[in-house]
Formats: structure tokens, sequence, C-alpha cells
């Protein structure tokens, strides 16, 4: 019986971590996508895609030179959100993302450093994809 008891408690205390940690795991930007306009000086270098997924930044278009997804760090404000991201390759080293997002535009900077080369700093803009 006591063997029972125990073994109770301890899936129930394994469940409630489990749910807690599958929480943690998302955020209020999860599921939503954004095609940017990338800009060096005000100029648009490139047209991207965002995909915020399980409180991960992935990017379809730098993964092409190796970048992975990174983590993607929100905060709820009162009728917009920050966040912020690296996203790391190998070869090509780090791009350093941060942004607001309100509504269904979303703004920000990248900073992509690479061994070797002074900082590069990007502005973006861009919309929501439905």
């Amino acid at each position: 019986m006591k063997t029972k008891i125990l073994f109770l408690l301890l899936t129930l205390a394994f469940a409630g971590s489990y749910t807690s940690h599958a929480q943690e795991r998302q955020s209020a930007l999860d599921g939503r996508k954004y095609k940017i306009d990338l800009m060096k000086d005000g100029k648009t270098e490139s047209v991207e895609t965002l995909i915020f997924n399980k409180s991960m930044l992935q990017t379809p278009d730098c993964a092409k030179y190796g970048f992975t997804e990174g983590t993607a760090y929100v905060k709820t404000t009162q009728d917009y959100y920050t966040w912020s991201s690296t996203l790391k390759s190998d070869k090509e080293g780090a791009m350093g993302w941060q942004g607001s997002v309100k509504g269904d535009n979303i703004e920000g900077t990248c900073i992509w450093r690479k061994s070797g080369q002074p900082p590069a700093s990007y502005t973006f803009k861009g919309t929501a994809i439905k």
C-alpha cells in the first residue's frame, strides 16, 4: 500500500513538473510568421521570413547559410510585445535580433557578427503572414 501511494505521489509530481515545463516553452508570439524587409542604411537588402514557434525564432532565409533557430525571449507589455533572439552559424557567425510586435506589424534591429569582420547593423519592418 505504501509503495502504491509513493508511486502515485511521484507520478503526480512528475506530471506537474512536465506540465509546468511545457507551459514555459510557449510564448505569446508562437504560431506567428512575418515577412520583413531587412534594411541597411535605409535600403532593403533582402526580404526575409521570421517564424515564431515553440518559443524559438526561425528564419528559413538565414537557415540556407547555416543559421540555426534560437530561443525567442518574449515580453508582453500593455498593447505590444518585445522580443530578442540570437541565431548562430558555425561558418557565418551570429545574428542578434530584437524587435517589437504591435498588431500585425513587426520592426526592430539585427546585428550580424562574423569573425574577422566589423559587426553589420540592420533594421527591419514587416507585417504578419496570415
